[in-house]
């Protein structure tokens, strides 16, 4: 979702590190008895995703080897449970987020787990940022949300929330050059992103939010 080409291989493997994190959900991407062998107290996933960028779904198919397809979460089908969902900077950039909620519940199972991430609108970076903040990136982002306004959202979903937390985010240097070069130097250094791009740093900025939701 957004700008793959910019961003998006450092996204696409980012998504993998968030995931790894995640070890206590059984079943991540789908519901299957036969993934739990009797008497195996780990538990084995079957995960599968779906991404609308056909770009980034073929470098995750291609490259890392994971199982993907180009759609939406409303291609699958509504008998097809899910233990976990996660949604990794997919909301902002939801024209009609609500119904994309209610959808995403429909699919969620019996004590099942939502896991999204979005930007806080509220954070010290993005007040200090004003105009300049990394995540206004219009017009792919079209909403922008607090820890207040992403609770009401959900909760009207029928999604109560559990948990709020700020994790680092994965940048390639390039993007990090870009979005200081527009703040402090208000021009964007095309040459130097594409040198530095090459290179990916863990940071945190205290801005993105990755919300725990149950059902």
């Amino acid at each position: 979702v957004g700008d793959f080409g910019a961003q998006g291989a450092v996204a696409v493997e980012a998504r993998q590190r968030r995931l790894r994190g995640y070890h206590g959900f059984p079943g991540v991407g789908g519901r299957d008895a036969g993934d739990r062998p009797e008497g195996h107290h780990q538990f084995v996933f079957r995960a599968e995703g779906i991404d609308p960028c056909r770009e980034a779904v073929r470098y995750g198919v291609e490259r890392l080897g994971l199982d993907l397809r180009a759609s939406g979460i409303t291609a699958s089908p509504p008998g097809h449970l899910f233990d976990c969902i996660t949604a990794w900077d997919v909301l902002e950039h939801l024209p009609e987020p609500l119904p994309w909620l209610q959808e995403v519940r429909a699919r969620l199972a019996p004590g099942g787990t939502l896991i999204l991430t979005t930007g806080d609108l509220d954070s010290r970076v993005a007040r200090w940022s004003g105009r300049y903040w990394h995540l206004f990136n219009l017009p792919e982002h079209r909403y922008f949300y607090s820890r207040g306004t992403v609770i009401r959202l959900l909760e009207r979903a029928g999604l109560p929330v559990k948990d709020i937390r700020y994790p680092p985010a994965y940048y390639d240097l390039g993007y990090l050059a870009e979005r200081l070069g527009r703040k402090f130097l208000r021009y964007e250094p095309a040459s130097l992103r594409r040198f530095l791009s090459r290179w990916t740093v863990p940071l945190n900025l205290f801005d993105i939010m990755e919300v725990t939701v149950g059902k």
